[in-house]
């Protein structure tokens, strides 16, 4: 599945709100009840690989986006990897819940996770898994 255009950016926060808008820009309309939920779960996976950055500040994040046959965004990073079974919270007060919080926007959300980085699959509201 070869996606329809990629973004590379620093693992920088201040760079998320210019990649998101690129994604609204290039992903089919959605309904603004959707749209809020969807973009809040691609910022808080953009979030999420930035901090797993934090080591590896010379690696890009890779962002995908696919058109077909599974619409959506596909988010890659380089950091330490992670179980996406495991809950996952830091103990620091509102850290560690944006795993929680992209999984309950974006129910069809896929995760896969090694000590080599992990691969986030978003896809639209309404479409198929991967």
């Amino acid at each position: 599945m070869k996606p329809d255009a990629s973004i590379e950016f620093a693992p920088d926060a201040t760079l998320i709100p210019t990649v998101r808008l690129i994604l609204r820009r290039a992903l089919p309309p959605l309904g603004q009840d959707d749209s809020a939920l969807y973009f809040g779960a691609v910022t808080e996976i953009l979030a999420n690989a930035v901090d797993a950055h934090r080591d590896r500040l010379d690696a890009p994040i890779r962002v995908d986006l696919m058109s077909t046959p599974n619409p959506g965004v596909i988010v890659t990073d380089v950091g330490p990897g992670f179980d996406p079974d495991q809950p996952h919270t830091t103990g620091d007060e509102g850290k560690g819940r944006g795993l929680l919080i992209a999984r309950s926007a974006c129910s069809q959300m896929t995760i896969r996770s090694s000590p080599s980085g992990t691969v986030v699959h978003l896809p639209l509201v309404g479409s198929s898994e991967p």
